[in-house]
Order: structure tokens, then sequence, then C-alpha cells
């Protein structure tokens, strides 16, 4: 059997066995570790490196999740939920999940960079108040669509906010993914002018979803993930409760099948909170604009569900759109290929005493 990395031949006090998942190993005792501002980090697990086919995958789950998690926002937007309602019941039901899972994995609330996660909080509540509002009115490929306009501002605004280079291809897959855009959204249809509002929110959406995923990725740094998740969950659920506590718009589902709703509401909260956990991991394994580019996964996803659920069949402008929109995540990804990695987490890694003696 290998022995846990960092062990010691002398006997040590026995600590009860944990499953860290995010390191790949079983049966390692995880030892607690202290915030301290003398050494920024030390409490971020060691196993966390750069790994592009685990991010790619995380990703992959997480956009499968957050697809299934619109079906159901969808569904209690069209019930007469209101915007504000809506955000505080996709996250408030699993707060004391993400508190759990913060304090089953030993780390103390006190962020290291909390001007970071502070920029994540509000990019986050952002983008989840115009989605929330937009989905009401969009077909699900439609929002997706949007939403998926956020990959490229990724790319864009990742030299700046990260020091990651700009792929040549950024500019060509911009035009690809506005084309897309277009394309998806029909500007010839009968109620695109009345669904401008709904459009423009989506649009705004996508752009605070870069700004959030950026944030993610660079607090992810020196921040577990697991703090990120909590810290998000309870920033957008406070606003969803003050915004509806103002009562402007504070509206009730018109239907009387509570069960129903309790059931969406569930759903929307379980594949939410699930989304949340996998997106962080995945970023911090990978490189923004590669893990960000998974998210075009959604575009089939969003067509299945929109023909199962909703009966709304895709046009051919909609299918136009929808390759000129993995055609850009196409151009991106190749853009990245091949290029080495800045190791995000290598230098978060505790050092041995031996390495403290040098």
């Amino acid at each position: 059997m290998t022995p846990c990395a960092g062990s010691q031949t002398r006997a040590q006090p026995r600590r009860p066995l944990t499953w860290s998942w995010t390191a790949g190993r079983v049966g390692c005792p995880v030892p607690p570790q202290q915030d301290s501002p003398q050494a920024p980090g030390r409490d971020v697990p060691d196993g966390f490196v750069t790994n592009p086919v685990r991010a790619i995958l995380l990703m992959a789950a997480a956009t499968l999740a957050f697809g299934a998690m619109g079906a159901f926002m969808k569904g209690l937007r069209e019930t007469g939920m209101s915007t504000p309602m809506v955000v505080f019941w996709r996250f408030a039901p699993g707060l004391p999940v993400a508190y759990w899972v913060l304090r089953r994995a030993q780390r103390s609330l006190r962020p290291q960079r909390p001007l970071v996660i502070l920029a994540r909080c509000l990019f986050g509540v952002g983008a989840a108040t115009g989605s929330f509002f937009a989905v009401r009115v969009l077909s699900l490929v439609q929002h997706s669509t949007l939403h998926l306009l956020q990959p490229v501002f990724v790319a864009m605004l990742a030299p700046f906010a990260l020091g990651e280079r700009l792929p040549r291809s950024a500019a060509a897959a911009l035009v690809l993914a506005v084309v897309g855009a277009i394309g998806v959204l029909e500007p010839q249809a009968a109620d695109f002018a009345a669904h401008s509002t709904a459009i423009g929110a989506a649009i705004v959406a996508a752009l605070c979803s870069a700004g959030a995923h950026l944030s993610v990725r660079k607090a992810t740094r020196t921040e577990p993930p697991e703090r990120l998740v909590f810290y998000f969950g309870a920033a957008a659920s406070l606003w969803g409760l003050l915004w509806t506590a103002t009562g402007v718009d504070a509206s009730a589902p018109a239907t009387a099948d509570t069960m129903r709703v309790a059931t969406m509401i569930a759903g929307m909260a379980v594949l939410g909170l699930a989304g949340q956990y996998l997106m962080t991991y995945a970023y911090a394994h990978g490189q923004a604009p590669i893990v960000a580019m998974v998210a075009y996964a959604a575009i089939p996803f969003g067509f299945a569900l929109d023909a199962l659920v909703w009966g709304r069949a895709a046009s051919w402008s909609a299918v136009f759109g929808a390759a000129s929109m993995v055609a850009a995540g196409v151009l991106l990804f190749r853009g990245q290929r091949g290029r080495v990695v800045r190791p995000a987490r290598a230098a978060l890694r505790p050092r041995t005493p031996r390495q403290d003696a040098k």
C-alpha cells in the first residue's frame, strides 16, 4: 500500500480517515489546516494540481447540472414566481449543505483574499439576477446561447484579469459567437421586439458570468472551493431575500399545486448546488478559457429539453446559430491547445520541514 503523502515513519496519533476526491486519494488522513496571513493558501489541500482533462470532465458535469437546473428555473418563472424569489430559493436551501461541506473539509470562514471573494459574489449575483429574469420568456436554447457568450468574454478578459495570453483566435471566435446569437434569436420573428428586454438582461448576465468565472479562477489560487461556494450562496440568498422584502417584485406562484412548486424548487436547488461545486473545482484544475469552452455542451441539451418539455422544435436559423456558437468554442479551444498551462496551485502546496530549512 502506498503511504500517504507527507506521512512519517514514527507513530502518529490516529486521525479519522477521510475521502478527498479532489486529491484522488482514499484513506489518507487529512490534518486540520490553519489559516495564516504569513502562509496564504495553506488551508488548500495538497492535490490541487493543473489537470486539463479533469477540469474538462468536471465542467461538462457542471454544464449538465446547470442545464437541468435551468428547466426547473424556467418552470418556476412560468408559474409566476418573481425573479428575487427564484434567486432566494435557488441558493438558500443549499446554504446548510455548503456550510457542512466547508466544516467537513476543515476550512475556516476567514478568507485569504476577501476582495476577490467579494468580486466573485457581486458578479455572480448579477449573473443570476439577469439570467433568472430572462429565462421566463426566452426558450432554453436562446437562453443557453446568450449565456454562452460568456466563454468568449472570458477569453477576451482573461489577459487583463489573470495575465493569461489572449488566443489569436479570440477575435474570430467573437464574430462567430455574435453571428450564432443572432441566428438563435431569430430577429425576423414576430416576438423579437417584445423579448428585447429579456435579451438585454441575458447578455448582461453573460458578461457578469464571465467576471464571476474569472474571479473564481483567481480566487482558487488562494481559497478552497468550499469557501467560495458558501460565500456566493450566502450573498445570493441575502440579495434575493432583501429584494423580496422591498415588495418591488415579490409575486408568488399562481398555481395551487404546492407539491409541483416544491419539487421544482428542490430540483433547482440541488442541481444548482451540485453544478456550483463542479464548476468551482473545474476552475481550480484548468485554465479559464479551456474550462469555459466546455459550457457549449449546453446547446444540444437545451434543444432536447425545449423539444421534450415545451414541444418547441428547433428552426434552421437556430441550428445554424448553435453551430456558429460551437465553432466559436472550437476556435477558442484550438487557440489554447498545446500551450503550457500555468499551474495555479503549485505554490500552494504545504512546504516540508526540509524545504523550509533551505
